[in-house]
């Protein structure tokens, strides 16, 4: 079992559980972190919502096997990322067609006024 406290969050994680004081000051603490402001009906359903939620992972983790559901989500193992391979050019041939403008590439109008 492990004791975390980050933060001013304070967590208990156990091999088949995680415990998480929900409280104001977490909530808050979620609050600064996203940088939004909420109402105090919105903190307390967030508050719920965040017990909702830790109870499904709780479920989750109470599972037999699911140490083993990993093979699921990775099938034959880990994917790796693709070497990188080295291309001979300059890139020239990305800029046919395009409108240089002292030497920048013009582009055209994405955001209106």
């Amino acid at each position: 079992m492990y004791t975390y406290w980050y933060l001013g969050v304070h967590a208990v994680v156990s091999d088949k559980k995680v415990e998480v004081r929900v409280d104001e000051e977490l909530v808050e603490y979620l609050c600064r972190l996203g940088r939004i402001k909420l109402t105090q009906d919105e903190k307390k359903r967030l508050k719920k919502e965040i017990k909702i939620l830790l109870n499904y992972i709780n479920d989750i983790l109470a599972i037999e096997g699911v140490e083993e559901a990993e093979e699921l989500l990775y099938p034959g193992g880990y994917t790796h990322l693709r070497e990188d391979k080295p291309v001979v050019g300059d890139g020239r041939r990305h800029l046919e067609g395009a409108i240089i403008e002292d030497g920048f590439v013009k582009a055209p109008r994405v955001v209106e006024e």
